[in-house]
């Protein structure tokens, strides 16, 4: 699926607000068709990050702080780390949204302005049209963010449907009141993919996706409460070296 460059500019500028901050521990999982399942370890504090997994047969630690707006990978078993800037658009968990679009989640030379709050697909949403210029035309992209959780729940391009969020009711999962969604994500191609999510109103993000593709990813042993402050902070006893180039014009990537 090809996604237009604007919707991409605003998808990522939104998703990297700070929102309801939440500290949490948690098994993550991601399931993907014919490659099995990966599970790391999550730990989320107010502004940083701390991801604990496995690269081949090596242990891995990455950690991302948006106040430093730094990233580290942490190699345990020679004692290293490399670092970098964090790169733009990235967020922690529970960071996800923002009520004002105008402000935070608008590309550079791209116009923005509430048009009002409606009704859309049975829930309250305020509504935005955001105009830039795209390979010399001028493109709109119109989105409604729901009024209390302040993400997107329908947008649409030059009049055509590229986003629905359904709400479809509450429900129960890992011992946590949930809320179920079912989304429709639509290419200007016809292609479409649907997503079941389970969206968690404490902690600010999806519990579980699962989507028509078989991709999965989902949340277990969910720990809510302050984490330690040096689970985000390289041990005194390792050594900094320097990660590889990377290519050039090419998007940022991993320490």
């Amino acid at each position: 699926m090809k996604t237009h460059p604007l919707l991409i500019a605003v998808l990522l500028a939104s998703a990297s607000l700070p929102a309801f901050a939440v500290e949490f521990s948690a098994k993550s999982v991601v399931s993907v068709p014919q490659q099995g399942e990966q599970e790391s370890r999550l730990f989320v504090g107010a502004h940083a990050l701390r991801r604990e997994s496995q690269r081949g047969e090596q242990p891995i630690v990455e950690l991302l702080d948006t106040q430093s707006q730094r990233m580290q990978l942490l190699i345990p078993a020679r004692h290293t780390y490399m670092e970098r800037p964090l790169p733009p658009g990235v967020a922690l968990p529970g960071r996800l949204a923002d009520a004002d679009p105008c402000q935070n989640g608008v590309p550079a030379g791209a116009s923005c302005r509430l048009l009002g709050e409606e009704m859309v697909l049975g829930r309250r949403a305020l509504k935005w049209s955001i105009t830039a210029t795209h390979e010399g035309k001028q493109v709109e992209l119109m989105q409604w963010n729901d009024s209390q959780h302040h993400f997107p729940i329908r947008q649409e391009l030059e009049g055509k449907s590229l986003l629905e969020q359904r709400y479809i009711g509450n429900e129960s999962l890992e011992g946590r009141s949930v809320e179920r969604w079912e989304v429709v994500s639509s290419s200007p191609d016809g292609t479409a993919l649907k997503v079941v999510r389970w969206y968690d109103p404490e902690l600010n993000m999806p519990l579980r996706e699962e989507m028509s593709n078989g991709y999965k990813q989902y949340l277990t042993e969910i720990q809510v409460g302050p984490q330690a402050a040096e689970l985000f902070s390289v041990p005194a006893d390792y050594s900094r070296v320097e990660p590889p180039a990377l290519p050039q014009g090419g998007p940022a990537a991993r320490p």
